[in-house]
């Protein structure tokens, strides 16, 4: 297994912390950061691809200890393109079953490893069941518990239980190749400012995925108000650290 982590954007809701460095460089303690604790976690995977675009070669500098387990995919269209484009550039990389993870995300204590050891080849990370807004990629099963619907960053109704997408799935390398021609088509259309999940609606169809239920709720950086929140949740408590 190969691990992708998404990397090249501009955190601009971020403001002048977004400017000033790829989000995944901000402080989880004082010589912690976010990059650091995904790259810890993702600790039993030989090969870890980091598509990185926005100021890159701080990325890069900071990561170059590890630069024998890690490959750096540098993504040109960064600025123009959504981040379906991040995935699809790693394509022709990549020959093995993936787990694909955003950058700027911090999961609770061990739950990645977890995942990775699941069974199951075709795995969504999910939140606690219900614990989900506008922004996220929601989810409801079947009565076997695959994913039969999705709901990508719109409004839903509240008459099912339903589960919004933690930034992390996992899928073997058949699964990637269905994955990968789906992006492809996104490539093809005109919306250029896509996300990689908007290829989900299909892939979930043509492919039974099951979900992985975290405990605690991931934590996501996109705005400086999400970053506040962070800092004190992980001041508080060790579920994460």
């Amino acid at each position: 297994m190969e691990a992708i982590i998404l990397a090249s954007g501009i955190g601009k809701r971020l403001g002048k912390l977004g400017k000033k460095q790829p989000k995944c460089l901000l402080n989880l303690k004082k010589d912690i950061k976010i990059i650091d604790k995904l790259i810890d976690d993702l600790g039993g995977i030989n090969k870890i691809n980091i598509v990185i675009g926005y100021k890159k070669n701080y990325l890069k500098n900071h990561l170059s200890k590890h630069k024998k387990q890690i490959r750096f995919i540098y993504n040109k269209h960064f600025k123009d393109k959504g981040n379906f484009y991040s995935v699809l550039i790693c394509k022709n990389k990549i020959a093995d079953s993936i787990i694909l993870l955003d950058a700027d995300i911090v999961l609770p204590k061990n739950s990645l490893k977890e995942f990775i050891n699941n069974k199951e080849k075709n795995l969504l990370m999910v939140n606690p069941k219900n614990s989900y807004n506008q922004d996220d990629i929601v989810v409801n099963l079947n009565r076997k518990n695959y994913i039969n619907k999705i709901f990508i960053k719109k409004k839903v109704n509240n008459s099912n239980i339903k589960f919004s997408s933690a930034g992390v799935i996992k899928m073997s390398h058949q699964t990637s190749k269905v994955f990968f021609s789906e992006l492809n088509r996104i490539n093809k259309s005109p919306n250029i400012n896509a996300y990689y999940e908007d290829s989900y609606k299909n892939l979930f169809t043509k492919i039974s995925f099951k979900i992985f239920t975290l405990t605690k709720k991931r934590l996501e950086i996109d705005t400086i108000n999400d970053y506040e929140n962070l800092k004190k949740v992980i001041k508080k408590n060790n579920v994460y650290i």
